[in-house]
């Protein structure tokens, strides 16, 4: 039987097409450079980098590197190159130079010169990070930096002639100059530095209700936070500041009214953008020994958003008696329930938007007999869209608000003096020369009778201005019956008799920033 030629060429071109299939593929070869060696192998194409490794038994440590990278696919012959990377690190260390404060003290004769505080150096680590590559250096780059010890400014004090004479006065000043604390006491002669580290941020600063303790605050390093609280006694021969290992306060740390030694604060988050911090809005309490060594802090307010505006942060005012916490923020003043911590408006405040990295909080200033407060309430003018700010004060039994000066400005600060032995209050506070812009405006401090009667201007003359501050009153007197204010104009503190006018000029310098009186 014959086979149809057909067949036969159909036979003949499958079994062409199998012998096809049945060879093996082409191998290329993997030259792989590596430790000083080299070492071939064969693989298929597409093969990667990293499976070649693999079939030559090369390992690789953590840091090293391929050329070509690991991924590639090889299609021809290629060589391999592996780099070995291993890194060293150095460490060097660094002087910190100290730094030469030079502080005026007008309590010193002329041309004296007396060392504070004698300067030492600081330490600073440094640890760099070296790369090396089969062997050679290739970088080298700064890995930390790290302060061991902190630098001590050597503090020279030099006297300065003193124009004024010195005036007898009640109760002890505080007074912060060039980042030192400062008391005076019995007169504006007697002076004595009670902190000397020059690092006073200013934030805080409050003599306690006895007068014997000073509550500050210092500046850290940016690395460490915003600044530290401290306490120190200053009427101790060698006084010692002590740290309350509490950080970051901005807005409040003050002195609870009451006969146990307790403050209590808030604290901010710190942050690189402005302001400089975000706000917690929280509020602890910390009772302190009778050395002013602190105890277990107690929160009270949880960290909250603090309302409209609150990344800036909330206020908090004691009442006289110890009884009752207000608190301030840019939309709200009202109480704190200590119990539960909630903060309850009372009166509802219009943000007033700065148009900057700011927020007004309107100040609040207790009535010593704790039965009324003084606040300034914002508003937006009906007649011409602007803003106002006027002063009020609020009945706190009765809930009664009553307007007591209009267009006093943003920054008006209120306070209220001890009964006089009439058995009444005077009202101090602060009137924008240029109400309008109320937020750049000098102001000039007035006064009046607690029902906003018998207003008079007590300082500077008219023409003139002080910047914004809380004018400080000095305790009652105990041989007459005058009041004294003490304020800042042009760096220099100023003291002033609220019933006579009287003005006396403490000091020429122009270096103090922060003042307290009690």
């Amino acid at each position: 039987m014959k086979i149809p030629w057909i067949l036969i060429l159909l036979s003949l071109i499958f079994l062409s097409g199998c012998s096809v299939l049945a060879a093996p593929a082409q191998e290329i070869s993997a030259t792989i450079r590596v430790d000083g060696q080299e070492i071939t192998v064969k693989v298929a194409p597409q093969t990667s980098i990293q499976t070649a490794l693999k079939i030559a038994n090369v390992t690789m440590n953590p840091l090293d590197r391929v050329e070509p990278p690991s991924f590639t696919t090889m299609i021809e012959d290629t060589v391999i190159k592996v780099i070995r990377v291993t890194e060293q690190f150095e460490v060097e260390e660094n002087i910190i130079p100290f730094e030469i404060q030079t502080v005026r003290n007008e309590s010193l004769p002329e041309s004296i010169q007396l060392l504070i505080q004698p300067g030492t150096n600081g330490l600073e680590q440094i640890t760099y990070r070296k790369v090396f590559e089969d062997g050679l250096e290739v970088s080298k780059t700064l890995y930390k930096s790290e302060v061991i010890t902190k630098p001590v400014p050597e503090i020279t004090m030099i006297g300065i002639q003193n124009p004024f004479t010195s005036t007898p006065i009640d109760g002890k000043i505080a007074y912060l100059t060039a980042g030192n604390a400062w008391i005076m006491e019995t007169s504006t002669g007697n002076r004595k530095p009670v902190v000397m580290t020059g690092d006073l941020d200013g934030r805080v600063f409050e003599l306690s209700f006895d007068g014997r303790f000073l509550l500050f605050s210092r500046k850290l390093d940016p690395a460490e936070g915003i600044n530290s609280l401290y306490v120190v006694n200053v009427e101790s021969d060698n006084p010692q500041p002590i740290n309350l290992k509490v950080r970051n306060v901005i807005h409040h740390a003050a002195w609870i009214p009451g006969r146990s030694l307790r403050i209590s604060f808030s604290t901010v988050e710190p942050r690189e953008t402005a302001p400089g911090w975000q706000a917690n809005n929280d509020l602890y309490i910390l009772p302190l020994t009778d050395v002013g060594a602190p105890l277990d802090p107690k929160n009270i307010v949880e960290t909250n958003s603090g309302g409209i505006y609150g990344w800036w942060g909330t206020e908090f005012s004691w009442s006289p008696d110890g009884q009752n916490l207000w608190f301030s923020r840019p939309d709200a003043v009202g109480i704190v329930d200590l119990e539960t911590g909630e903060l309850i408006p009372v009166i509802n405040i219009i943000p007033y938007d700065t148009k900057a990295q700011w927020a007004w909080i309107s100040p609040v200033s207790w009535g010593a007999s704790s039965d009324f407060l003084l606040y300034v309430n914002h508003q937006s003018d009906p007649d011409s869209n602007q803003a106002r700010f006027d002063l009020n004060t609020l009945l706190v039994q009765e809930n009664i608000s009553i307007k007591l000066a209009e267009q006093t400005g943003m920054f008006a600060y209120p306070s209220i003096s001890a009964k006089n032995n009439q058995g009444k209050n005077t009202i101090l506070y602060l009137q924008a020369a240029a109400p309008d812009q109320s937020d750049s405006s000098l102001y000039q401090v007035w006064i009046m009778d607690r029902d906003g009667s018998n207003r008079r201007r007590l300082f500077p003359n008219e023409g003139s201005g002080i910047e914004p501050q809380r004018v400080v009153w000095g305790p009652p007197a105990s041989s007459n019956n005058n009041h004294w204010v003490a304020l800042l104009h042009q760096g220099n503190l100023i003291l002033v008799d609220t019933d006579t006018s009287k003005t006396i000029q403490v000091t020429a310098d122009g270096s103090i920033s922060r003042i307290d009186w009690k």
